[in-house]
């Protein structure tokens, strides 16, 4: 969970929130009703619409976590 509700009371009432991650999401929807924020959960939308970006995106990001987890530098 990313967006919590004691991060959720800290928007604006008038903001919207895209939640991209794939099931169940990184969003507290439950927070979201509570708090009367908009929330769309647009289940991995990058992927849908710019697949071949999405996945350069994902594979830097794991190419760059395992570089800082082993101390190596794979590129």
């Amino acid at each position: 969970m990313v967006l919590t509700g004691d991060i959720l009371e800290k928007t604006r009432k008038n903001c919207l929130i895209i939640d991209l991650a794939s099931k169940p999401g990184g969003t507290d929807f439950l927070a979201c009703d509570k708090l009367s924020r908009r929330v769309i959960h647009a289940l991995s939308l990058p992927g849908k619409c710019a697949p071949v970006t999405a996945g350069e995106i994902i594979a830097d990001a794991v190419v760059n976590i395992y570089n800082e987890r082993s101390g190596r530098n794979v590129t």
